[in-house]
């Protein structure tokens, strides 16, 4: 059995085993008060060996393809740089979805970054969130949807009595998605969502 160890996170004191306190501190560059593990610090041997070849993304596919969550937690992330900034894809949730929905959602892992894109985007150009004659979806009408996804599609660009006049929006070589290292584009895998 793992010895007890303490760590103290603003005030307070934590008994933790061990192997979770040298997990740690270890991985966090020497701060216990980090939020989780870098995972390509913590993993460094195993993403440099083959068939990766030092690509995180291939390494945590892999291992997400495989089942194999050992020594990965919630709170565990990947930094990675964007348009020029700097994000932590953190682990938000382990197969929170497996076997849910109409198509079965396998293993999976959820990421999301505590840093918020630079740059507020609105989510129509219009005060407006009815969707279109094109797509009755509010959302997958959006001009939000649109530039996350990096996509060119007809948006509302005002209200009128008379119905939407439509702008064509095209966010295929500017989107967020097109910003994105090439290496996280390849892993990133849709769940299908089903709106009444």
């Amino acid at each position: 059995m793992s010895k007890i160890n303490k760590i103290t996170l603003d005030g307070v004191t934590y008994e933790v085993e061990d192997s979770t306190a040298r997990r740690m501190i270890e991985s966090t560059g020497g701060d216990p008060s980090a939020p989780g593990a870098n995972l390509a610090t913590l993993f460094s041997a195993e993403i440099a060996a083959a068939p990766h070849s030092g690509n995180v993304w291939s390494w945590i596919k892999a291992r997400i393809t495989a089942g194999n969550f050992n020594g990965l937690a919630v709170g565990d992330s990947i930094p990675f740089t964007a348009d020029g900034n700097s994000y932590n894809a953190e682990i938000a949730g382990i197969n929170t979805y497996k076997g849910y929905g109409d198509t079965e959602v396998g293993n999976h892992i959820d990421f999301i970054t505590r840093e918020c894109h630079p740059t507020a985007f609105v989510m129509n150009r219009a005060n407006y969130n009815n969707g279109t004659t094109v797509s009755p979806s509010p959302w997958l009408a959006s001009d939000l949807y649109a530039r996350l996804n990096s996509l060119q599609q007809d948006v509302p660009n005002t209200t009128t009595a008379g119905g939407t006049p439509l702008v064509n929006a095209d966010f295929r070589t500017t989107g967020i998605l097109t910003t994105l290292p090439q290496a996280l584009r390849d892993v990133i895998v849709q769940k299908r969502l089903l709106l009444p």
